[in-house]
């Protein structure tokens, strides 16, 4: 349109100085730079918002369900550990997720250090917090199929390793208070250097000159993950041998399985005491009849969150990684699909937090059964109250 003002147009002419004067035009420049920018990254806007409706609704009918006087009675540390990382996805879809939007809406124009710092540490500490409880998760998975006989992770004690990973979590995070914040760097047209700096909020500030290296903690944080991921796959490859050996090593040809006691069937036939009928004294020990014990199925389901929330996770800490290195795509600010494609692998972590209902739903049959008589009961009731 004939007369309107180009901010463009005006850095172009001026883009051979080394100085540009008018403050006005340098903040329309950045305001319009940041608003292209948004525009670009709308797809990926789009999916985190996707993201946050669909954690947010399967989380909050994983709190309802479980929350029923029905599941209550049951008192079991699934139920723990389940409430448990509902509420820190419910958490991410309400704090985290919405200011990613934030942030990708103002990569160029992020003014607050201190809105910056509170965020990313609440990133850092409920990614973690997830992190510890999956952790948490495998050693009860474990515990319970070896000392099948011997409750020794209680729910009690569950609520309380529960805390702890928070505690340990937030311990973890907070250097992220002093390493984020508010990171300058120069806008370019068309390849050439503007004079102009944009801002936008960074977990690991480049001018940070304190006493911690932020290197140094981005490697402690990767080798936490490892670490994890280590024991992790220690622990289900060891749960996944002693079904194995149980199934297999234990029948006989008449399709009996030998145990040395009782109470090591309970941990076959999901905690059920074993029937008379069913069982027979033997030179071996006792033989009862099912000869091919079961996984069972909070064990899948866990196993199922804990490789998905891995498979999230990796991307995010590929491209911190490959960040923190200086390598690749991660310094550019070409305004390209390179740029897309960074900011989506940077919050591939976010996916967990809408996965994790649908696990539940397609794994956990009880889980199923309790949602749909969660809703009979809430309809009867509107019936009820509506006559």
């Amino acid at each position: 349109m004939a007369g309107q003002y180009n901010p463009f147009a005006v850095l172009a002419n001026s883009s051979n100085n080394s100085n540009v004067t008018n403050e006005f035009d340098i903040s329309a420049f950045i305001i319009e730079r940041n608003n292209q920018n948004a525009m670009l990254l709308l797809p990926v806007m789009i999916v985190v918002g996707v993201l946050i409706l669909l954690g947010f609704t399967g989380n909050s009918l994983v709190c309802y369900v479980y929350n029923s006087p029905t599941i209550k009675k049951r008192k079991t540390t699934k139920r723990v550990f389940i409430l448990t990382l509902a509420i820190f996805d419910i958490l991410n879809c309400v704090l985290v997720m919405p200011f990613e939007i934030y942030d990708m809406r103002n990569q160029h124009y992020f003014r607050s250090s201190e809105v910056c710092k509170v965020f990313r540490f609440f990133e850092t500490s409920l990614v973690l917090s997830s992190g510890f409880i999956l952790l948490s998760v495998s050693v009860d998975r474990y515990v319970n199929l070896v000392k099948a006989s011997k409750r020794i992770i209680t729910p009690s004690r569950a609520k309380k390793l529960a805390l702890a990973c928070v505690i340990v979590a937030t311990l973890f995070s907070w250097p992220v208070l002093i390493f984020a914040g508010i990171e300058t760097f120069d806008i370019l047209v068309d390849g050439i250097n503007t004079n102009v700096t944009a801002t936008e909020c960074t977990t690991f500030r480049n001018d940070y000159d304190g006493f911690m290296s932020d290197n140094i903690y981005t490697v402690c944080l990767i080798g936490t993950f490892v670490s994890a991921l280590i024991t992790l796959i220690v622990i289900y490859i060891l749960i996944g041998l002693k079904l194995y050996r149980r199934r297999r090593g234990s029948v006989n040809k008449g399709g009996l399985m030998f145990l040395s006691s009782t109470n090591e069937g309970k941990s076959l036939t999901d905690g059920k005491p074993i029937k008379r009928n069913n069982v027979r004294k033997s030179s071996l020990g006792y033989a009862i009849r099912r000869s091919k014990p079961k996984v069972q199925g909070s064990t899948v389901m866990f196993y199922s969150v804990t490789v998905v929330f891995i498979l999230g996770f990796l991307p995010h800490l590929t491209v911190r990684t490959l960040k923190m290195l200086k390598m690749a795509f991660t310094e550019s600010h070409s305004f390209d699909s390179t740029e897309i494609i960074y900011n989506l692998l940077v919050r591939s972590y976010m996916i967990n937090s809408a996965a994790n209902p649908f696990i539940y739903s397609i794994l956990n049959v009880r889980f199923r059964k309790d949602l749909i008589a969660s809703f009979k009961r809430c309809f009867c009731l509107h019936r009820l109250r509506s006559n």
